[in-house]
């Protein structure tokens, strides 16, 4: 079989399509799949088997750019159920869920009756919103979006492994229509909307990213769209909005209630209330993201042992952690936070909803939620392995990496799972790490301060 030229950039950047992929020599041995959980669920294994055969792909190995011999997939994969000889396993991270697993078995008191008996409304409450978005809605956004939004691909890049020691796996959504991620769980839920409720429109708030997507799908849809906007919002967002043919109704970031805001709107209209990320429809749009990575990594041959994604209100991660639990149940999914913005850990950890201290700037402007949603919550609680925070300083050289290495453009609240990464905020080792650039909307002069970061 003649030689396949490797795909890849002048930067060094390989570029993963779905029917073969090239990489380089060594990759059985970094490439290790450490072994996988339990599915939790029938539908989740039936799930998990019927993408890994629909999306199959040739394996190549290469030494030194010269011929490479094909690999059938099911041969790559039986290669990286067992480590090749010298390597050894992935690090053990101990978290969240398994300390307490671990706590659990070794008798560790359980919290007082007073305090357990409290907590229970709140646990039937979660286990019930818990449920009202599964995987099954996730495939059926897929079904739903495809032809719509951009299928963003999956980007490697050698220094990124050589960094970490492992093999990173980015999805770049900057390369969405909008911009950013938010595209999917927008139209996703602008889709559902029944005739009569597209005549009447759509409201939401959002500081931009969800705005300019509820933008684009109303106009796909031909719906009038109504968009509350922080009068402090990045100029870009506000413009990108409007061009998308959307009225903007500005609002104080810091006096305002904006889901009051929002709420009032749409009944003043009769429009349909779009949330940003607490929204069934939403979430399964935005798992996506992680259902296209996971399918992508298994054309490659690869299994991932980490997700890294930005989080805000925690729309992103409940869906992309939906889809983990099904297709790669061996990962671990973590929640990526700018500093001073951590309610997703923080409340991880208490094991409850707790509101940001709004102790932190607003440079990363696309995740500062208040605390995170009621049903982002109860998705995320039992399946989230913790949550990770970075610092300005880290945000600014993981976008300065980005174009330097990725080429491309991340806004600040983008780049935090990425930034992460780079920073070291969890063993990655033998690992195989997916990562998610969740947005690039940035404004020139924030992004002129990422270009002058050592």
């Amino acid at each position: 079989m003649p030689a396949r030229p490797r795909q890849v950039d002048h930067a060094g950047m390989e570029i993963h399509p779905v029917e073969a992929i090239v990489i380089g020599a060594g990759m059985a041995a970094t490439a290790y799949r450490a072994p996988r959980r339990r599915v939790a669920s029938p539908e989740a294994e039936a799930s998990a088997d019927r993408h890994a055969t629909g999306r199959s792909a040739a394996l190549w190995l290469r030494d030194d750019g010269g011929p490479g011999a094909s690999i059938p997939t099911a041969a790559a994969r039986a290669l990286l159920d067992r480590p090749p000889p010298g390597l050894a396993a992935a690090p053990t991270i101990r978290t969240r869920r398994a300390a307490s697993g671990a706590a659990r078995a070794n008798g560790a008191p359980a919290a007082d009756a007073g305090r357990g008996a409290a907590r229970q409304a709140g646990i039937r409450e979660e286990a019930s919103m818990s449920d009202s978005v599964t995987f099954s809605d996730v495939e059926a956004a897929a079904a739903r979006l495809r032809g719509k939004v951009v299928r963003t691909p999956m980007l490697r890049h050698r220094l990124l492994d050589e960094i970490t020691g492992g093999t990173v796996l980015v999805k770049p959504e900057p390369l969405q229509k909008t911009g950013s991620f938010k595209l999917r769980g927008a139209t996703n839920a602008a889709l559902l909307l029944d005739p009569a409720a597209r005549r009447a429109g759509v409201v939401t708030h959002s500081s931009g990213n969800h705005g300019q997507a509820i933008a684009c799908a109303a106009a796909m849809l031909g719906m009038p769209a109504l968009i509350a906007m922080p009068a402090d919002a990045p100029a870009i967002k506000v413009e990108s909005t409007r061009r998308w043919g959307a009225e903007i109704h500005p609002f104080d970031r810091h006096g305002v209630d904006r889901d009051a805001l929002a709420a009032d709107l749409a009944g003043q209209r009769g429009a349909t209330l779009i949330p940003p990320f607490d929204h069934p429809h939403v979430i399964a749009g935005q798992g996506t993201v992680a259902l296209e990575l996971i399918e992508d990594a298994r054309a490659a041959g690869l299994a991932l042992d980490h997700l890294l994604v930005c989080t805000g209100g925690g729309g992103l991660i409940a869906g992309c952690a939906l889809a983990a639990e099904a297709l790669a149940p061996g990962a671990e999914v973590w929640a990526v936070e700018p500093e001073g913005w951590d309610d997703t850990r923080r409340s991880l950890e208490a094991g409850r909803r707790i509101p940001a201290d709004g102790t932190g700037e607003s440079f990363c402007d696309a995740l500062l939620s208040r605390q995170p949603g009621a049903i982002t919550f109860a998705l995320n609680h039992p399946r989230l392995a913790g949550g990770l925070v970075v610092t300005r300083a880290e945000v600014l050289r993981a976008m300065r990496f980005a174009f330097d290495h990725l080429k491309i453009v991340a806004e600040p609240g983008g780049a935090v799972a990425l930034a992460a990464l780079l920073a070291g905020k969890l063993p990655t080792k033998g690992c195989t790490l997916g990562v998610v650039i969740s947005g690039g909307n940035v404004d020139p002069a924030v992004f002129a301060q990422a270009l002058a970061a050592a």
